[in-house]
């Protein structure tokens, strides 16, 4: 589980995010690359779609770093980094 590995406790579960399995395959997760060549017509630039809403997120992310740096200060809990 993804709380296991991160040292987590039931803090996913009290922020009300799916507590991911991560050492064996899910129903939950798709296979990007079979939407890449799908002719489900619902599923017609889904590959597309999805990648961009992930790079805006990415941005996103990416503006929070700049501004965790400029300010000194970082609204994720340390904890959730393992530590290597």
């Amino acid at each position: 589980m993804f709380s296991e590995y991160f040292g987590l406790d039931d803090e996913l579960d009290k922020m009300g995010v799916f507590d991911c399995v991560l050492d064996n395959d899910s129903r939950f997760f798709i296979n990007l690359m079979r939407l890449k060549v799908s002719n489900v017509p619902e599923f017609i630039d889904a590959y597309q779609r999805i990648n961009d809403y992930f790079s805006e997120i990415a941005k996103l992310a990416d503006a929070r770093k700049e501004l965790e740096r400029v300010k000194g200060e970082s609204p994720v809990p340390q904890k959730m980094f393992r530590a290597n």
